[in-house]
Parts: structure tokens; sequence; C-alpha cells
């Protein structure tokens, strides 16, 4: 496994994005590999705003930790793990930006509550062509560390792998 490959991504309203990589094997990674790239949009492609803004603090005053705060988003239903809109497509969850997943996810879990979170962005994407999701919410959280300046970078496992 030690060949390069030719990473290509293509987004609608986004720049083609090549890049090199080279996988290695790690036995604690988990046969799936997932790559952040940055995406830039193309001049004609319109801005992606956000149709609603919600502050926990507004919609959910009671919630402790993170997960306190899910059932309590306007139009969004949480159920088993999963967030769907009213009509039962499947909405995407963000925090600032990034997907986060198991690993990263119980890190930030452990790092943060509800009152690190500053808003609560949803992302309408029903009118853009073939969406994956129906929406994305982007949950924008502040993290302080102790003894330390902030840090709004959530704890990202780097990508090791990249040429």
């Amino acid at each position: 496994m030690d060949r390069a490959y030719l990473l290509k991504v293509t987004a609608p309203g986004c720049e083609t994005v090549t890049k090199k990589i080279k996988p290695r094997y790690d036995a604690n990674v988990q046969p799936n590999i997932t790559y952040n790239i940055a995406l830039e949009r193309t001049p004609d492609a319109g801005m992606l705003m956000p149709v609603a803004m919600y502050v926990p603090a507004e919609i959910a005053p009671d919630a402790v930790t993170i997960e306190d705060v899910y059932g309590h988003i306007p139009g969004i239903v949480y159920e088993d793990g999963f967030f769907t809109d009213e009509n039962g497509a499947d909405v995407r969850i963000l925090f600032n930006g990034y997907v986060m997943y198991s690993a990263e996810y119980e890190k930030l879990c452990e790092l943060a509550t509800a009152k690190n979170i500053v808003s609560i962005d949803y992302y309408d994407l029903s009118d853009t062509d073939s969406p994956y999701y129906a929406g994305v919410l982007d949950f924008r959280v502040n993290i302080v560390i102790s003894n330390g300046p902030e840090n709004t970078e959530l704890p990202i496992e780097s990508t090791f792998w990249d040429i």
C-alpha cells in the first residue's frame, strides 16, 4: 500500500481540487479514510448563507451537554443518532465546519458543554442541484483550554498521509 494516488474533488459551485496523497497503514485507523480538503467557490457561484441561526441559551436553556441541545433545534428531528428535517430528509451535522467522527466527537463532548456552543447555523440545501442532504447544521463551538489561550479549532486528528 505504498502507492501514491491522485485525489480529485469536485463540487457544484466550487473549483476542482486535485491533490496527490499517499495513504500509509496505521493499525489505529479504521479502513475508511477521511480527508478534509478546503474547496474554493467559483466566482459565479452564489454565497451560501444560513437560513436560520439558533442560540442554545434561547432554545435549550437547561441543556448541559452538547447532545442535550439536539432535541431542541426547531424543524429538526434527532432520533437514534440521526438528524432529519420535518419531512424526514437527512441533515448533516458539522462542528465549526468540520465533520466529526467517533474519536473526535467523543473528545469534543469531553471538552465542551452546551455553554460552549456560540450558535447553530442551519443551511438549507433543498434548492441546490441534487443535494445529498436536505440541510446542514453547523454548531459554532468555542472551546477554552485551561491555562492556555482560547482555541476555536476542534480536536481533529491530522491527516498524516498527505504528501
